[in-house]
């Protein structure tokens, strides 16, 4: 029969050995959790996307165009970059939109076109 002995300086050395190794996994994981923040917001930021927020109305009546069409269009081009639709308080969000100078259009049903220039 074959004994075996196992010899250690503290009787808890396994379970520290343990505990130590699943703090060094923990503050990797966390390491690795941040950077991948980090990382997304540093290139949003370099590559230089901006946002557009606006809200359409009636200039009479001053209430709320809801679903009125806003493009977005490089001077001079027919396809549009970005789009959207008002809600209903005839609010709008076009995000990431690249610096450059651009046709914002607003078209609703009953209303004429509105044109404005941007430069972002």
């Amino acid at each position: 029969m074959l004994k075996y002995r196992i010899t250690s300086d503290s009787p808890n050395t396994f379970a520290s050995d343990k505990i130590t190794r699943l703090k060094t996994l923990f503050f990797i994981g966390i390491l690795i959790w941040i950077s991948t923040f980090t990382y997304s917001q540093s290139r949003d930021k370099e590559e230089g996307k901006s946002r557009i927020v606006g809200r359409v109305i009636d200039s009479l009546s001053a209430s709320p165009l809801e679903y009125a069409t806003i493009t977005l269009l490089q001077p001079g081009k027919t396809r549009a970059v970005n789009g959207t639709t008002t809600d209903e308080s005839g609010h709008f969000n076009l995000e990431e939109v690249l610096p450059g100078d651009y046709l914002l259009v607003v078209e609703f049903i009953g209303y004429g076109k509105t044109t404005k220039n941007l430069s972002i």
